[in-house]
Parts: structure tokens; C-alpha cells; sequence
């Protein structure tokens, strides 16, 4: 949290249930703070707040465990979504 919050990365996308736990920890006042619990939206979101050059934290110091079995299976839907590969694009719902 102390990272984020002295940071300069703008825009941070909390997700799934360790991104709710997170949230309300962060610096509101510094950065563009955004929730979702779908891999999708936080896609759409990244593309729309992202300057080019700049950075955007997708899910920070989550592991997604109530999500994905682990980090390669989140890396291969994130993958996937910037590929736009859809019969790559396995949807997850929460387990």
C-alpha cells in the first residue's frame, strides 16, 4: 500500500476480492482508483485511463485465488484479451 500510494503510476485497477480489501487503502487524492471483478472490464478500463508511455496496475499485490488457479492462468486471459484472441479468452466466474 505504501508503494502504490508514494508511487507515480495514475491508474490502478483493483480486482476480485483482494482488490476490494485494497481499495479503501489507497491514496484517492493521487490516483484514479477503479474496481471491477471482471478481467474484461478491467481491459476496457486499462485502454480508456492508460496515456501512452504511462502505466496502470491491473489487480497490485493480488494473487486472484478466488478467481484463477494461478498467476499463468491470469497472464493467459490477460494475454489473450491484449491479443484479442477470443477462442483464447476462457471466461472466469468466481469459484
Amino acid at each position: 500500500i505504501n508503494y502504490l500510494n508514494s508511487s507515480n503510476i495514475e491508474n490502478l485497477i483493483c480486482m476480485y476480492d483482494t482488490g476490494f480489501l485494497i481499495k479503501p487503502k489507497l491514496d484517492t487524492s493521487k490516483k484514479n482508483i477503479f474496481f471491477t471483478r471482471d478481467m474484461r472490464e478491467a481491459y476496457k478500463i486499462a485502454l480508456k485511463v492508460t496515456k501512452p508511455g504511462s502505466i496502470c496496475i491491473l489487480s497490485p499485490a493480488a494473487s486472484s485465488k478466488d478467481v484463477f488457479i494461478d498467476y499463468q492462468e491470469k497472464g493467459a486471459l490477460f494475454k489473450a484479451l491484449v491479443n484479442g484472441i477470443e477462442s483464447d479468452i476462457i471466461e472466469h466466474e468466481k469459484k
